[in-house]
């Protein structure tokens, strides 16, 4: 039994889940900072950047969020690979 898969039919669903989860942990501040931004311009009519609006600046944050995505991915990785050698034998 794996840690994180317990049978093949599992194999696929939770590769993509993991996939999908370190992507939004990656990209989530810049998704944050383009949707913040957007609609701060759009209720105000000013354009928003990193010196007069706080969510254009919440992008940089992916500088910290991205290197843990890689770091988690790298172990997810690891642990699949050990997961489905443990499920072939």
């Amino acid at each position: 039994m794996g840690i994180l898969i317990q049978t093949k039919k599992q194999i696929l669903p939770r590769i993509l889940i993991g996939i999908l989860l370190l992507f939004l942990t990656a990209f989530g501040p810049v998704l944050v900072s383009i949707i913040g931004a957007y609609i701060i311009e759009y209720s105000t009519g000013n354009p928003c950047h990193e010196g007069n609006c706080a969510w254009a600046a919440v992008g940089w944050l992916s500088l910290l969020t991205m290197p843990i995505a890689m770091l988690a991915g790298i172990a997810g990785l690891i642990i699949v690979i050990l997961d489905i050698k443990k499920l072939n034998t």
